[in-house]
């Protein structure tokens, strides 16, 4: 699925529903590959029929908010803010929702839940998350062109470095 070739997926998770309908994780994969091509009512059906079949999973509820933002449906972004409102996921939630805020120009916000992110993540003592949200803040600094100044530019990458690894040391290939 990850390949771009989201019609051979989804063909292929169909079958696997169709032999073993009660497989709800590859139901939910389904709704992903309609995510990712684009068919935002196929994707939010199949998302909460997999909620119905009692799925309640952080991944599910991250693609409900993401359903919900593509869709401009504000209520159930926030319905999915108010289900992370709880130690081991409120900071996944908190960069997701910081990424919504920069997407609408609010960078002061953007940046204030990124803060809370990689904090919620450190206190609950998941390192990795709290490097994924620093790096993910760093790229959206520069994507805005905030980090402009070479001294800027290293400010942002290096926290990350001491955060999380890959298994080569490196943060990037």
């Amino acid at each position: 699925m990850w390949e771009g070739q989201y019609e051979r997926a989804l063909a292929e998770f169909r079958e696997a529903v169709r032999i073993d309908a009660g497989q709800t994780a590859t139901f939910f994969h389904e709704g992903l590959c309609f995510l990712a091509m684009n068919r935002l009512g196929e994707a939010k059906a199949n998302f909460e029929q997999v909620s119905a079949r009692n799925y309640d999973d952080l991944f599910l509820h991250s693609a409900l908010y993401e359903t919900a933002f593509l869709t401009g449906d504000q209520s159930g972004m926030r319905e999915q803010m108010k289900w992370a409102e709880k130690p081991e996921t409120e900071d996944m939630f908190f960069s997701v929702e910081s990424d919504t805020e920069a997407f609408y120009g609010r960078l002061g916000k953007a940046r204030e839940l990124s803060r809370q992110a990689v904090d919620s993540a450190l206190q609950n003592k998941r390192k990795d998350p709290a490097g994924r949200w620093e790096m993910n803040t760093a790229l959206r600094e520069a994507e805005f062109a905030i980090a402009s100044s070479p001294a800027n530019r290293l400010k942002l990458r290096c926290p990350s470095a001491q955060l999380t690894r890959c298994r080569s040391g490196r943060l990037w290939h």
